[in-house]
């Protein structure tokens, strides 16, 4: 795992190596005028096309679900089925329903499942190959986030790493957790960075 996570983040870091995915990403999901505004949703993508994740978890869905569909467009072009589950704490009203029926038509009921909670209290009974996490970026709730969901998957995407209080909280968890690792994606200016298990 490790060092295929070093190898994608290197072609990640080399903008060109996406050019090709990037088209066929922009097909799938993306509304235009989404294109140029979620800078990081071409390199979740990549990450699900190359990695092949069959359970992720996306802990902060938003009201327009940039990474959840990029996501799943990943699955989607793997065509190789898996399932997202989404968590959200807010509740979004009528965008959050009409992104629910947005990603209805797109892909099978049971490929994507819904949650409004905060993301600390959800249960977890089985791992995830990969976790997403786009949540409060406060130090102490990024930090609780990334103890907690260490556990239940070898792999954890955070975006916006560029802010203070989610950068001091992967650097707080990398102290503790000698067996992970961490890669910045440069090419996304709010940050992306790939905290993965280390091979033992």
């Amino acid at each position: 795992m490790s060092d295929r996570v070093s190898n994608i983040a290197e072609m990640l870091n080399a903008a060109s190596s996406l050019k090709t995915v990037n088209c066929l990403f922009l097909e799938l999901l993306l509304d235009t005028e989404d294109r140029y505004v979620y800078e990081y949703a071409y390199s979740l993508f990549f990450l699900v096309v190359a990695l092949k994740p069959k359970r992720v978890l996306n802990l902060g869905t938003g009201g327009k679900g940039i990474s959840l569909r990029a996501m799943l467009a990943g699955l989607l072009y793997n065509n190789e089925g898996g399932s997202i589950t989404t968590v959200e704490k807010k509740d979004y009203g009528q965008q959050g329903r009409d992104l629910e029926n947005k990603v209805r038509l797109l892909a099978p009921e049971c490929m994507v499942a819904f949650a409004t909670c905060d993301d600390l209290q959800l249960e977890i009974t089985e791992r995830f190959d990969l976790v997403f996490l786009d949540t409060s970026h406060d130090y102490e709730h990024t930090l609780d986030e990334l103890y907690k969901f260490s556990a239940w998957t070898g792999l954890i995407v955070c975006h916006d790493t560029k802010l203070e209080g989610v950068r001091r909280a992967i650097e707080a968890f990398l102290e503790t957790h000698k067996d992970w690792n961490n890669v910045e994606i440069g090419s996304t200016p709010m940050g992306l960075g790939i905290l993965y298990r280390l091979a033992v």
